[in-house]
């Protein structure tokens, strides 16, 4: 599955430090403990993303279908390889 987080840091071409959200519904919020994770940039497969609201915040639909299009895609070609 996708999840949406922010990059927090960039060691190199490669590698990035992303603060992951996490989704409630239609909903997307920190969780109480940070989800900071090192993951390489060949998985980062959309962005940048404009997120609605201060708190929590929600995606627009058309931006909604568009990452879940392009993680069909990018699963795909995972798939293929």
């Amino acid at each position: 599955t996708w999840y949406i987080g922010r990059v927090v840091e960039i060691f190199s071409e490669t590698k990035c430090k992303i603060k992951f959200l996490k989704a409630e519904l239609d909903d997307y919020v920190w969780p109480v403990k940070d989800d900071i994770q090192i993951v390489a940039n060949k998985f980062i497969f959309y962005g940048p993303l404009s997120i609605i609201g201060n708190y929590p915040f929600r995606l627009k639909r058309h931006e909604k279908l568009a990452i879940q299009t392009s993680y069909k895609q990018f699963k795909n070609v995972c798939n293929d390889a």
